[in-house]
């Protein structure tokens, strides 16, 4: 369901993209699963999806290369440790090709990524220390659990290679693409 949440939210972003590029890694044991939801999502709003995937650091020039001569209109960032892990190569990727993207948690936003929705990794980590707080003090009953519904948009305060005068990553994909 995020992903097909994300997708949306891309779609209502750049509405006259006809395909819209997907990164995942191919080494993720939810990679298929991601490849089949992403596809159905896409067929329900009418857009065509590009899935290229990446499963070490030398492969990113290359799959954005890939996207952008399938005239991709804008990128979903599949949920992976590993892309986590590159999350400013990515987020400087996207700028240099003028992708807009969407990112599965907040970590992307705030390194200039224009917009993730998700839960923050930060806060996820946070809340497990809570929880097994609660379990070692022989508290484990009343666990709550939080839904993934949070959209934020990039920290655009930081200049970053890629991002227009105001600093607005919207405005230097705008730029590039003529628009």
């Amino acid at each position: 369901m995020p992903l097909a949440k994300r997708l949306q939210l891309l779609h209502e972003l750049v509405p006259n993209a006809a395909a819209i590029g997907v990164l995942l890694n191919p080494t993720n044991p939810s990679a298929e699963t991601q490849t089949t939801d992403v596809q159905t999502a896409a067929r329900s709003i009418g857009r065509q999806v590009h899935v290229v995937t990446v499963s070490s650091e030398g492969e990113f020039d290359a799959a954005f290369a890939s996207l952008a001569r399938q005239r991709a209109g804008g990128l979903l960032v599949g949920a992976d440790p590993f892309f986590n892990s590159r999350r400013e190569q990515l987020v400087a990727l996207a700028a240099r090709y003028a992708l807009p993207a969407i990112y599965e948690w907040r970590e992307f936003a705030a390194a200039g990524g224009l917009m993730s929705y998700g839960n923050s990794i930060t806060d996820a980590y946070r809340q497990i220390g809570v929880y097994a707080g609660r379990i070692l003090r022989g508290q484990p009953r009343g666990f709550a659990c939080r839904a993934a519904d949070q959209i934020r948009a990039g920290d655009q305060s930081q200049d970053r290679e890629g991002a227009g005068a105001d600093g607005s990553q919207l405005d230097a994909i705008a730029r590039r693409r003529g628009d």
